[in-house]
C-alpha cells in the first residue's frame, strides 16, 4: 500500500500544532467526470474494519497531580522499562524574545541552546560529563510558542535524583559565556548563507513575515544575523529569570515511577525554580484583507509555490473538523485530493502537500510544492481550483469515513514509546487540556462528519485573502493574479463566493534574512 499516511497528520496535531512549532507535515477526485473512478485505498481500508477487536489500543492512563506550589504535571506510569522520561514545558517561545528588547528576534532559541553551556562551578565539559556518567540524555528547544527541556534516565535512585540535582542546577545558575554566543553566532551565519541557498527556507521565512506582520510569530525562531548581534549575555539571563520560572511552567513524566514519587520530583524542581508569573497572552493574529502575491526572484529551473492564510488557535472547537479535512486535501500523501490532481493526474509536480497548525494565537494553514517554470501557471490554477472544490463541492461521505478510520488506525504509532506519549504529555499542559484528552481522542474525530468539515473550512478560511509566494526566474505575478480571478468567476454560480476582491502582486528579489 503506498503511503497511506495518517499518522503524519496525527505528528501534525499531537505534536507540532500542539506546534507549531515545530515545525510538520485520500485518493478522491471531485470533478463529476470522474466520480466513478475507484478509489485506490477502498482495499486497504476495508480491510481496517475487519481487524479483530482485540487490536483495539487504549491510550495510556494520565494522572494530573499538582505540587505544592500549584505546577501541573501529568503523569503516565509505566514499568516495562526501568527509565524515567521528563519534559518541563515553558511559555517562553520565540514569540516572547521582543519582550526583553526590541529586534531581540531568537532570544529563546539562543538561551535553549546556551542552558547547559556552563554555571559558575562547572564548564561546558563538566555538564555533559556529568548527564553522560549518569546515563542521562538532555536537550532543550525553542519553538514559536514553547521551551521545552527533556531529560531521560534510568529510574533508579542514584542516577535518578543527580541528574535532576543537574537539571535544576542549570535553570538556576545557566551564565551564558560570551564565548559561546560568539561561537553559535559564527555557526547562525553560516545557517544563515545556507537559507540564502534554499528557495523553500527563504519563502517559508518570507510567508510567516507576510502573513503576521507585527505579530510576535513573524520572525523566524532562530533570529536573523542583525538580530543576533545585537543580543547580549544580560538579555538571555533576563528572558530565563523571566519566563523560566515555575509558574510559567508544567511537567510531564512517564516511566517507572509511581504517582508519590512524581509529586516528589515536580515539588523538587518547582520549589527550586522562582515562582515568578505566567507570561501575558498573546495577541490575535489577524488575517490578510485580501489576496497578496509576492514573487521571489530566485535562479533555479524549478518554480517553487507556497499559498496559506491565518488559521486557528488550539483551543478553537472546530481544530478536529479541520484537521480530517487538512487529511483529505493535502496532507494524506498520496491519497490527498492535492497530489492526486496535481502529480498522479498532470504529472505537475513530484510531491505536494498542505499543513494545519494550530497553536496559542492563531496559526498557518498552508500547501506547497515546485513545479518546471513552463507549469507553474498551470499548476497555480490546478492547485487553486482543488482547495476550492474542496471549500464547495460535497465531500463523499465514503471518503471522509475512510479518511478517519486511517487516522484512528494510526493513533497508536503516536503513543508508542514512553518518549513519543510523555512529548504528547507536555503539549496538554501547555495548551490546558484535559488528562483524559488522549483516552477522548478517537471520540473527537469519529463524531466529524463531511458537513462538520465543509462548514468548519468555509468559517475560517476565506479564498480571497490568501497569501501566495513563488520562488524562481522570470515569474509573472499578474498572470497569477488573472488566474485567480478566473477561477473565482466560474465559482460565483455558488452563493458562497460573492464580491471577488482584486489580488496584488508584487515582485521581489530574494532578500537576505
Amino acid at each position: 500500500m503506498k503511503n497511506l499516511t495518517p499518522c503524519l497528520f496525527l505528528c501534525s496535531i499531537l505534536a507540532s500544532p500542539f506546534t507549531a512549532a515545530q515545525e510538520l507535515e485520500e485518493d478522491f477526485n471531485l470533478n463529476s467526470d470522474s466520480q466513478q473512478q475507484p478509489i485506490t485505498a477502498t482495499q486497504y481500508l476495508q480491510s481496517l474494519h475487519d481487524l479483530p477487536s482485540h487490536q483495539s489500543f487504549s491510550a495510556p492512563y494520565v494522572q494530573e497531580i499538582y505540587s505544592d506550589n500549584k505546577v501541573r504535571t501529568l503523569f503516565a506510569e509505566s514499568h516495562s522499562l526501568p527509565i524515567v522520561d521528563i519534559q518541563l514545558t515553558f511559555n517562553a517561545g520565540s514569540a516572547r524574545d521582543q519582550s526583553i528588547g526590541s529586534g531581540l528576534y531568537g532570544l529563546a532559541n539562543l538561551t535553549a541552546q546556551l542552558l547547559n553551556e556552563g554555571t559558575a562551578t562547572q564548564s561546558a565539559d563538566d555538564i555533559a560529563r556529568t548527564f553522560e556518567n549518569l546515563g542521562a540524555q538532555y536537550s532543550a528547544q525553542a519553538y514559536r510558542d514553547m521551551f521545552i527541556i527533556k531529560l531521560r534516565v534510568m529510574s533508579d535512585e542514584k542516577r535518578l535524583t543527580p541528574a535532576i540535582n543537574q537539571l535544576i542546577l542549570l535553570l538556576k545558575g545557566a551564565n551564558f559565556p560570551q564565548s559561546s554566543i560568539d561561537r553559535l553566532f559564527s555557526n547562525a551565519q553560516v545557517g544563515q548563507q545556507q537559507v540564502q541557498e534554499n528557495p523553500s527556507r527563504t519563502m517559508s521565512v518570507r510567508f510567516y513575515r507576510a502573513i503576521y506582520g507585527k505579530h510576535p510569530y513573524a520572525e523566524p525562531v532562530t533570529g536573523t544575523i542583525q538580530s543576533l548581534r545585537r543580543i547580549s549575555s544580560r538579555d538571555i539571563q533576563a528572558f530565563k529569570n523571566r519566563y523560566l520560572v515555575a509558574n510559567n511552567m508544567n511537567i510531564a513524566i512517564t516511566g517507572d515511577l509511581n504517582a508519590i514519587q512524581v509529586k516528589k520530583i515536580a515539588n523538587q524542581i518547582s520549589h527550586n525554580l522562582p515562582l515568578g508569573e505566567p507570561a501575558a497572552a498573546l495577541p490575535d493574529a489577524k488575517p490578510l484583507e485580501k489576496s497578496t502575491i509576492i514573487n521571489l526572484a530566485f535562479n533555479s529551473s524549478q518554480a517553487h509555490v507556497m499559498m496559506g492564510e491565518i488559521g486557528i488557535q488550539q483551543s478553537n472547537p472546530d481544530r478536529f473538523a479541520l484537521q480530517v479535512g487538512n487529511e483529505i486535501l493535502g496532507s494524506g500523501g498520496f491519497n490527498s485530493l492535492l497530489m492526486k490532481e496535481l502529480r498522479e493526474k498532470r504529472g505537475l509536480t513530484y510531491s505536494v502537500s498542505s499543513r494545519l497548525n494550530s497553536m496559542q494565537s492563531q496559526g498557518l494553514f498552508s500547501l506547497n510544492y515546485s513545479t518546471s517554470r513552463e507549469q507553474l501557471l498551470t499548476s497555480i490554477e490546478v492547485a487553486y481550483q482543488t482547495l476550492l472544490d474542496f471549500l464547495y463541492q460535497p465531500l463523499d461521505e465514503t471518503l471522509v469515513e475512510n479518511t478517519k478510520i486511517g487516522m484512528l488506525r494510526a493513533f497508536p504509532q503516536i503513543l508508542s514509546s514512553n518518549a513519543s506519549i510523555n512529548g504528547q504529555l507536555g503539549m496538554m499542559g501547555f495548551y490546558h487540556l484535559p488528562s483524559n484528552y488522549l483516552s477522548e481522542y478517537p471520540t473527537y474525530i469519529s463524531s466529524v462528519t463531511a458537513e462538520d468539515i465543509q462548514a468548519a473550512w468555509q468559517r475560517h478560511f476565506d479564498p480571497q485573502k490568501m497569501l501566495t509566494i513563488t520562488a524562481g526566474e522570470d515569474i509573472d505575478g499578474t498572470a497569477i493574479a488573472k488566474i485567480y480571478r478566473d477561477v473565482l468567476q466560474r465559482h460565483l454560480d455558488n452563493s458562497q463566493l460573492t464580491n471577488i476582491s482584486p489580488t496584488e502582486s508584487e515582485q521581489q528579489p530574494m532578500q537576505q534574512q
